[in-house]
């Protein structure tokens, strides 16, 4: 394992890589301990999971991420178990 990829590893919050129409390509696994859904769940997943119907938010989110190439957030999301 390369020392970037150990270091992406080791990251405590939720790191999620997304490709350019949002569904999820990478997910660290912390994810799992904050959003419920183990990383392999994720992947090939849109990143709208985390939305729970707010259409509006997302496609906002996103354009800030195409436009910035990148996008850090925080803020209440839906769980696995449908729990924010």
């Amino acid at each position: 394992m390369t020392e970037s990829n150990l270091l992406v590893q080791s990251i405590g919050d939720a790191l999620l890589l997304l490709n350019g129409d949002g569904y999820i390509r990478f997910a660290n696994p912390a994810t799992e301990n904050i959003t419920g859904f183990a990383p392999g769940q994720l992947v090939q997943q849109h990143v709208s999971i985390f939305y729970h119907g707010d259409s509006i938010k997302t496609e906002y989110e996103l354009g800030l991420a195409r436009r910035k190439e990148r996008f850090v957030t925080e803020g209440w999301r839906s769980r696995a178990d449908g729990s924010q």
